[in-house]
């Protein structure tokens, strides 16, 4: 028994009947009623959007019996045999097996003969892009000035490959990807006329899959077809091709949103138990999140949205108001990054769970009306009423507490830390530490050697201010204008080299914290305390009498002058922060 399958049945004749192409099909249709048709054209675009049926079409309209026509009969001898590819005046060759000098010399011998039965003779070479070199230059010269009844048609997936001595002389044609729209609209019509009821989630989650191909949509709708007969549901796309339902990924962004790591442990056990695949789990969350970023970028009422996002839309419009573009980018980077290690590993399940539970702890410090678990603020409060030591917590070693009962105090303790922005008469109402002191030392050092070893790193720390340190972490402040840099510092991977170059240059095994500091208190240039157009930052800062001040300030001079007190400052960026005699 001979089947047809759905793509070459549902080919389109004529030119109305390509979609999505109307700048190809509106230029040739003029070309054939003007009587300008070119004698080369090259047809470049992406698989499965409609380059070789359009060369069919315009062979047809060149040769059909009521032609030349922008409407071929299609039931002409000539058009059928064009449509079935078997015209011996349409000659179409397939460059990837007949891509040597051999072939194009018979090609060039068989030009010269006048058409059989046609107006013109038509070569259609589809992948032109794999002739070897000599056959293309075998080709330039009749390329460029065939006989008056010939016309070529090249057909390409990769433009790049192509000389340009053969690109320039043919017309051009960049066939576009199909939106998902187009694909599902069509769709629609092929399951009409195929009598077959599908689910409407269907055909929108195959439009998405096709990534602008229509071929490879109907090449999946047969497969279904094949496999539910004429009743589709979404189960059985998912069990067919291995994909998550769309409803699954709104909930993981849910659990995301709201921490809930036991409702994204149980998505992955779901999908590794059914064996669905991993990696394409990833690319449909990497998409979800391109379309919470578009609503978010201001396109919830364009045409772009509306012919990515076919199904959900309301769902989508509501979702996306849960989280800022910050998150969505940074989440989709951690995707991109842990699909890419997936590659070099067997235990992809641990890859995935470890991805979303990152990208869980980002969403708590994106977010601005809940806190992170890791970013844990050492400020000293004022003191109410007196703690005794064995309650003092571990963030206040003092004692010292705000007066608030016993058990509101454990529940703030074992739940996740104070957010507190800290304002200038805080910071100013803090002792200094020794250890404070001592690290503030240390820290221009700290930043020369992160700049020299971790670029990265040293980009989102510079942008802080060193608020104190005491024998167990120190603590870096950012303004509400760098959350995005304070977050993503709160990555453990980031948070550790941190880590390491204070304890490389200072001794001490010390953690990093991070809080919110107001923007006003930021320093006006970066903590390495270097900038191109200030004044050199070596000034004195001394706590002491008016007495006191000119013998300083003679000192620093005098001391400035020391070629290698210059020397040093210039190298490590550094100021002086305190002269004692």
């Amino acid at each position: 028994m001979s089947y047809t399958v759905i793509a070459r049945r549902y080919r389109p004749q004529t030119f109305d009947d390509v979609v999505g192409q109307e700048h190809i099909t509106t230029t040739l249709k003029n070309a054939i009623t003007e009587q300008k048709v070119s004698h080369a054209y090259l047809f470049f675009g992406s698989r499965g959007v409609g380059k070789t049926s359009m060369a069919r079409i315009l062979a047809k309209a060149l040769n059909c019996v009521k032609g030349p026509t922008v409407n071929p009969c299609n039931k002409c001898e000539i058009c059928r045999r064009i449509a079935e590819g078997t015209d011996a005046d349409v000659i179409e060759m397939d460059a990837a097996s007949n891509r040597g000098i051999d072939e194009i010399r018979s090609l060039r011998e068989s030009v010269g003969y006048v058409p059989l039965r046609a107006r013109y003779k038509v070569y259609i070479i589809d992948e032109a892009h794999q002739l070897t070199r000599e056959s293309f230059n075998a080709l330039l010269k009749t390329l460029e000035e065939p006989p008056p009844h010939v016309k070529f048609i090249l057909a390409t997936t990769e433009l790049n490959k192509l000389p340009g001595t053969i690109i320039s002389r043919c017309q051009r044609f960049n066939f576009h990807r199909l939106t998902s729209q187009n694909i599902f609209n069509r769709l629609q019509q092929v399951c009409q006329r195929e009598k077959v009821k599908v689910e409407p989630g269907v055909l929108a989650s195959v439009a998405r899959m096709a990534f602008g191909s229509m071929r490879d949509a109907e090449s999946m709708l047969d497969q279904l077809i094949s496999y539910a007969g004429k009743q589709i549901s979404e189960s059985d796309l998912e069990v067919l091709m291995g994909i998550v339902q769309q409803n699954e990924i709104f909930v993981l962004l849910d659990s995301i949103h709201d921490g809930q790591l036991a409702g994204i442990v149980k998505v992955c056990h779901d999908i590794f138990v059914q064996g669905k695949s991993i990696s394409l789990f990833l690319d449909q969350i990497i998409s979800h999140l391109r379309y919470l970023i578009l609503i978010l970028a201001g396109t919830e009422q364009s045409e772009l949205l509306a012919d990515e996002v076919l199904q959900d839309r309301e769902r989508y419009l509501e979702q996306a108001k849960k989280f800022n573009t910050a998150f969505l980018m940074a989440a989709i980077d951690q995707l991109v990054d842990t699909r890419q290690k997936m590659k070099d590993t067997s235990n992809a399940r641990v890859l995935l769970e470890l991805a979303l539970f990152k990208i869980t702890q980002m969403a708590t410090g994106f977010s601005g009306d809940r806190a992170s678990t890791e970013s844990r603020p050492v400020i000293p409060l004022p003191a109410k009423q007196p703690v005794p030591p064995s309650r003092a917590s571990k963030n206040n070693p003092t004692g010292e507490n705000k007066a608030v009962s016993s058990k509101e105090s454990n529940s703030k303790e074992n739940t996740r830390p104070i957010k507190k922005e800290i304002s200038a008469s805080d910071l100013n109402s803090s002792a200094a530490t020794k250890t404070t002191v001592e690290i503030k030392n240390l820290w221009p050092e700290i930043l020369v050697q992160m700049k020299e070893n971790s670029q990265r790193v040293y980009a989102l720390i510079r942008e802080g201010r060193l608020i104190k340190a005491d024998e167990e972490e120190v603590l870096v402040g950012f303004g509400k204008k760098y959350s995005f840099h304070r977050n993503l510092l709160q990555d453990v991977k980031f948070r550790q080299v941190v880590e390491e170059y204070i304890e490389k240059v200072s001794g001490r095994k010390l953690a990093l914290a991070t809080t919110e500091i107001a923007d006003e208190m930021l320093p006006e240039q970066p903590m390495n305390g270097s900038s191109e157009n200030s004044q050199p930052t070596n000034q004195l800062n001394i706590n002491s009498s008016p007495g006191r001040t000119n013998r300083g300030s003679d000192a620093l001079s005098e001391m400035l002058q020391d070629p290698l007190i210059k020397k040093t400052l210039n190298e490590f960026e550094g100021r002086v922060v305190n002269l004692e005699e």
